[in-house]
C-alpha cells in the first residue's frame, strides 16, 4: 500500500469511527464566512448514533428513482446491507449526511472509486433528499467535500459521472466549475434503448479554487 492509499484508508477509518477511541469529525459548510451546516459521516456505529438512517435513505432514495440506472424498491434492512458493506467496509468510499445548522437531514454525498496511482477520486452518491431545505446547500456540501478532499486527502483529481440526460444535474456540476469531458469536440453519447448512459466530468480546481475568493 503506497503513501497516498494509506492516508485515505488511515482518514476514512477515522472518519468512519472503527475505533471506539476515534472521535466523530463534522466537517464545516461555509459559503463565504456565513456557516450553513455540516457534513456528518455515516459510521460505523450509525445504527445507535443515526437510527433512522437506513429508513431516511431508503425513503429519499425510493423519491428520487432516477438516481439509478435499475429500478428497485429500497428497504431499511437493504440500505442497512449496502451501508455496511460497501460504504463502512469499502477503504475506498465515504459517504456523508448533510446537515443544516438546526441538525436536519437535507441529503447525502461522498466520494468514492479512488484511483490511487494518479490520487483521484469520484464525487458519489449526491442526492439532496430533503426538497424543502435552503436553497445552495447542495452547492455547499459539495464545496466542503472539496474543499476537504484536496486539504486532508491530498487529492489531485476529482471527477463525477451523471446521467447524460440529467441535464439539471450536468448545470449544477458546471455552475460548481465541473467540466464535461470532450465537451471541447462536441461529443454526443450512443444511446441504446436499454441502458442509461453517464456522461463524465472533473474538477476545474485552480478555478473552484479562485471562486471561493470571490
Amino acid at each position: 500500500m503506497d503513501a497516498f492509499q494509506n492516508r485515505v484508508k488511515e482518514v476514512f477509518d477515522n472518519m468512519k469511527r472503527q475505533r471506539k477511541e476515534d472521535l466523530l469529525t463534522l466537517i464545516p459548510l461555509y459559503h463565504h464566512d456565513d456557516l450553513y451546516g455540516f457534513l456528518r459521516p455515516i459510521t460505523k456505529d450509525y445504527r445507535i448514533t443515526i437510527p433512522d438512517c437506513g429508513s431516511l435513505l431508503a425513503k429519499w432514495r425510493n423519491e428520487n428513482p432516477t438516481m439509478s440506472a435499475q429500478a428497485f424498491l429500497a428497504t431499511a434492512e437493504g440500505t442497512e446491507r449496502w451501508l455496511d458493506n460497501q460504504v463502512i467496509e469499502r477503504e475506498d468510499r465515504i459517504l456523508f449526511l448533510v446537515l443544516g445548522l438546526d441538525g436536519a437531514k437535507i441529503g447525502h454525498i461522498g466520494f468514492s472509486s479512488f484511483n490511487f496511482e494518479d490520487k483521484s477520486c469520484e464525487v458519489d452518491a449526491v442526492l439532496r433528499g430533503d426538497k424543502s431545505a435552503a436553497p445552495g446547500m447542495m452547492s455547499f456540501a459539495l464545496a466542503g467535500l472539496i474543499d476537504w478532499g484536496l486539504r486532508e486527502l491530498k487529492l489531485k483529481k476529482i471527477t463525477l459521472r451523471v446521467f447524460d440526460d440529467n441535464h439539471h444535474a450536468i448545470r449544477f456540476y458546471q455552475r460548481n466549475h465541473f467540466i464535461l469531458m470532450n465537451q471541447e469536440k462536441n461529443h454526443e453519447p450512443v444511446h441504446h434503448e436499454s441502458e442509461k448512459q453517464y456522461a463524465s466530468m472533473y474538477l476545474d480546481i485552480q478555478g473552484w479554487k479562485a471562486a471561493q475568493w470571490i
